[in-house]
């Protein structure tokens, strides 16, 4: 047995006949850190992008680290207007970052006058954890839930989720899961476990 099936056998040999473990490890790419994290004096959270394009726009976003109910701490970039009814929580593709979603967030955030929150799964770049289907449900709950005490008045009428490709699984659960104001599916993919188990 090679090619393709061959593989796909390896890995769930190795993954000790987990399809959930094949499905994370065919799905979600994380890539290279476009950016760092790190506190200043005061507590508050600095972000350093490795692009050079990114940096002079730093500022342009707050940085809060979010605790899930899976036991992971993930990165939040919080991107503010002053004129916002709306607030944009997107949640990305597999194999970017925010840092490499700064600026797209930040044209969004100006262009259509809505708060955006971008985040990054539980095992990209500066998140604790691995990244999963199940733990791509923990971080936009947690996400969703920091919004609703920190951003909105009324999250159900102010959440719009925005899922680009694997990002368009954890947008669809949390739409089922919590009252939000839209949903906006670009790019989606299937579940990966409905991919592998026809589940």
């Amino acid at each position: 047995m090679g090619g393709v099936a061959g593989t796909l056998f390896a890995l769930w040999v190795r993954s000790g006949f987990s399809s959930a473990t094949v499905a994370s490890a065919l799905i979600f790419f994380p890539p290279q850190p476009s950016y760092n994290l790190t506190k200043d004096a005061d507590g508050s959270i600095m972000v350093t992008h490795f692009d050079d394009d990114n940096r002079e726009y730093e500022s342009a976003a707050t940085v809060t680290i979010v605790h899930t109910k899976a036991g992971n701490d993930i990165p939040c970039f919080v991107f503010r207007h002053p004129q916002a009814k709306f607030t944009l929580i997107f949640s990305h593709g597999n194999a970017t970052d925010c840092g490499g979603m700064y600026l797209r967030y930040l044209s969004l955030s100006r262009e259509l006058k809505v708060n955006v929150l971008g985040y990054d799964y539980s095992g990209y770049t500066c998140a604790t954890g691995n990244p999963s289907e199940a733990n791509t449900y923990a971080d936009i709950t947690a996400i969703y839930e920091f919004a609703a005490a920190h951003i909105c008045r009324d999250a159900s009428k102010e959440v719009v989720l925005y899922g680009q490709s694997v990002g368009s699984g954890p947008s669809i659960y949390l739409a089922a899961e919590k009252p939000v104001r839209g949903l906006i599916v670009h790019s989606g993919l299937l579940s990966g476990m409905r991919v592998l188990t026809s589940k």
